[in-house]
């Protein structure tokens, strides 16, 4: 009897390792192929995220010379001149921003030189000019060359710092009679 029940238990042994082959077989296709979606799910992922980041990494090197003057005109409007001249020794020379700062801490640096100096950066001259008239109290002509500013062409960061100006100063001045 024993060997009529070996050889009845054989068929069923054969079966159930083969099912056990077949369900690893299809379990190992199953997470071959899940792997493989979400491998391809990561990889979309890390390449939005890079573009993303080269994106907002091209717009932050764009702010920088903007975030300097900002933290440069702070320094200088509060009379901390050796911060102010810092944050200006810390940006590269070749920079529009780097002559604007340089006209605002030498008080000889007139005008006309430093729209000679800036031919293509008129509207940041004019802004720096009405940033030095309005330190020193001298309101109108402030209005005047903060419009000025407002009438070159050029960066937009610069005429929205110009208009704020403008508006919390008061009227815009007519810029045609206005000299730097």
């Amino acid at each position: 009897m024993n060997s009529v029940m070996t050889g009845l238990s054989r068929p069923p042994a054969v079966a159930v390792i083969l099912l056990s082959y077949a369900s690893t077989g299809i379990y190992l296709y199953q997470q071959t192929q899940t792997a493989r979606r979400d491998r391809a799910q990561v990889q979309a992922l890390a390449q939005d995220q890079g573009e993303t980041i080269q994106h907002l990494g091209g717009n932050f090197k764009e702010q920088v010379p903007h975030m300097a003057l900002g933290w440069f005109l702070f320094e200088w409007s509060h009379d901390r001149l050796d911060r102010a001249k810092q944050v200006r020794d810390q940006i590269v020379p070749d920079w529009p921003m780097h002559a604007a700062m340089g006209f605002l801490l030498d008080e000889s640096y007139v005008p006309e030189r430093l729209l000679a100096a800036l031919p293509t950066h008129r509207s940041l001259a004019y802004y720096v000019i009405g940033e030095r008239h309005l330190k020193a109290g001298r309101t109108d002509a402030a209005l005047r060359a903060f419009a000025l500013s407002l009438g070159e062409r050029g960066d937009n960061w610069i005429k929205a710092a110009a208009q704020d100006r403008v508006e919390k100063l008061g009227s815009q001045p007519d810029p045609a009679s206005a000299g730097p």
